[in-house]
């Protein structure tokens, strides 16, 4: 057991059970024993066996392994296409990754649905979306954080150009009044985005 066997729906469960309170460690550990190896009452194991599922669990002590970025992922039997070049992407797409990655509990599954695109579609026009997202959870979460740093990075970068651009613009170019204004309108739009564009890695396991 690896950090390669946690997927994005296990890794959620993870994390919910170490947000909630427990009055026993041993139950806490339970739980976590049932979601990673689908144990549906790791109470009902001997104190041997439940030691031997703890010491399985250490590897959650030590940092998600850095995946490779790849084109294309293959989950449950469907392709899908990583599509998060910012010149194709469209508004729509891009309004919807603000919303999912403004909210206080991200929804990875949902940000990545943004640019993980079944093969030979184009983002939302009409496949079947829930099965997507359910396809994105059953991804391991170190390829999830891959991604999703990697499309912040990228989004954050273009913004820094942009916003440089418009900012040298205002300076060096005699504009009226109204241009300015549109301008400057532009430099808050794109800041708004650029705030949302911090690498993110969720709160450690280890406790």
């Amino acid at each position: 057991m690896n950090w390669n066997d946690i997927t994005l729906r296990k890794w959620n469960e993870i994390e919910s059970i170490y947000k909630k309170k427990y009055d026993d460690e041993i139950l806490q550990t339970a739980d976590i024993i049932s979601v990673v190896f689908g144990i549906s009452d790791p109470m009902e194991l001997s104190p041997t066996e439940f030691s031997k599922y703890v010491e399985q669990l250490s590897f959650l002590k030590n940092p998600i392994p850095e995946k490779k970025l790849c084109n294309s992922y293959n989950i449950n039997g469907t392709l899908y296409n990583f599509k998060g070049n910012l010149y194709e992407i469209s508004m729509g797409a891009l309004m919807d990754w603000r919303r999912y990655s403004t909210e206080e509990n991200i929804n990875y599954a949902q940000c990545l649905s943004v640019f993980l695109i079944p093969d030979g579609h184009k983002y939302d026009d009409g496949y079947d979306m829930d099965k997507t997202i359910a396809d994105i959870e059953s991804l391991p979460i170190g390829d999830v954080l891959k991604l999703f740093n990697f499309f912040r990075a990228a989004l954050q970068l273009s913004m820094d150009i942009l916003l440089n651009y418009f900012n040298k613009l205002l300076k060096k170019t005699k504009l009226t009044k109204d241009q300015k204004e549109t301008i400057k309108s532009k430099i808050k739009e794109a800041q708004e985005i650029l705030d949302l564009t911090s690498f993110h890695t969720p709160s450690a396991i280890a406790k």
